[in-house]
């Protein structure tokens, strides 16, 4: 689920040693979470609704000292019980584009994924370069988007203001093939009702500065650059946004 939806979820971790660690987790899916008709009903809540499946993440993690700069090093996997949608067959396992069939329901979903942040430069860590990698793979049966990858760095303490940093990076993520390929066949036996083939990668570049005039308060002005939006040709676009937090 995005933020900011909760679900009920529970995890265990084990210390292996200083530096290391090994986490598991199970997190409740239901379809009631991101129901608008149920968060009206049911407001702040401890109810448990009906339950889809689980969301079963484990993850290892190195957190090491570089020249006494803190790191983060994580790669994990997960395993969906709910299961979902094939992207492409039918419940018999022919093309759903051509028979307009329910697609075929897979029992469970996976993905895997590793993140790596490691701090370059500076005395404490809210100063210096920090820089970062992130990438992702999920089940190709069911996921429109099955794979990620992203990087960067952040500069925290410019211009001599220690709550204040500036970040830029570059990242890609790419459309399913087997999405694109139901897509292509839906529009041939559908010329009057067309959709848009999403394939290939779309890449994003993106630069921001966080301003905190005091230290509970930041305000994060960003401009992203997309190319190829969403694994598709349409034109390319500019993204400016401001973001605000205020912490009590």
């Amino acid at each position: 689920m995005n933020w900011p939806t909760s679900q009920w979820g529970t995890r265990l971790k084990l210390r292996t040693s200083a530096e290391t660690y090994v986490q598991f987790g199970a997190y409740q899916l239901s379809p009631d979470y991101v129901d608008d008709e149920y968060a009206r009903s049911k407001g702040l809540s401890f109810d448990f609704p009906e339950t889809q499946g689980w969301l079963l993440p484990l993850e290892f993690g190195w957190t090491p000292q570089w020249r006494g700069l803190p790191g983060s090093y994580k790669a994990g996997v997960w395993y969906d019980t709910a299961g979902g949608d094939d992207l492409v067959d039918d419940l018999n396992r022919q093309s759903r584009a051509l028979t307009g069939d329910a697609p075929r329901q897979h029992d469970s979903r996976y993905g895997a994924y590793v993140s790596f942040q490691q701090q370059l430069t500076g005395e404490t860590a809210n100063g210096g370069w920090v820089i970062f990698f992130n990438a992702t793979q999920a089940d190709t049966a069911t996921s429109a988007a099955d794979r990620q990858v992203a990087l960067g760095g952040e500069y925290h303490g410019p211009f001599g203001r220690p709550h204040d940093f500036v970040g830029i990076a570059v990242g890609t993520t790419h459309a399913n093939g087997r999405q694109a390929r139901y897509q292509r066949l839906y529009n041939e036996a559908h010329a009057d009702d067309r959709k848009l083939v999403h394939d290939g990668n779309e890449y994003v570049g993106e630069v921001f500065y966080s301003f905190s005039p005091v230290r509970s308060m930041q305000l994060r002005a960003n401009l992203q650059y997309l190319h190829n939006p969403g694994g598709t040709d349409l034109d390319d676009a500019f993204v400016a946004g401001l973001k605000t937090v205020i912490s009590f």
